[in-house]
């Protein structure tokens, strides 16, 4: 009897391997995909946050009532570009009846690539 190893046991054993590398292969793309949408999200945060801090800025002036500035009623939409992802902010500042404030809504539009 010979031996070693048949033809048979290495295809067997090529299978078995090329089935571990796919799964790892799987885990290191949607690892990928996770990390992208990720930064993506905290991209757009930033995105507001920024736009925050500056309206934080018109609150603190001395022009708050004066119907200047961005806390003036009204609509605001800007397109910014990161990283090639383009990102549409939309912010509303409306006065609140009754009230000496106003009310601040942001939104932040993205498309996250597949």
């Amino acid at each position: 009897m010979r031996k070693g190893i048949t033809f048979v046991e290495i295809i067997v054993s090529a299978i078995i391997l090329a089935t571990a590398i796919a799964g790892i292969m799987a885990t290191f793309i949607a690892t990928r995909r996770m990390v992208t949408k990720g930064t993506e999200r905290v991209t757009a945060a930033n995105l507001v946050r920024e736009k925050l801090d500056s309206l934080y800025q018109a609150v603190r002036a001395d022009h708050w009532n004066l119907g200047i500035g961005d806390l003036d009623p009204g609509y605001d939409h800007t397109n910014d570009y990161v990283a090639g992802v383009a990102y549409q902010g939309n912010c509303t500042v409306a006065n609140v009846a009754g009230y000496d404030y106003r009310r601040v809504t942001m939104t932040v539009d993205f498309d996250i690539p597949e």
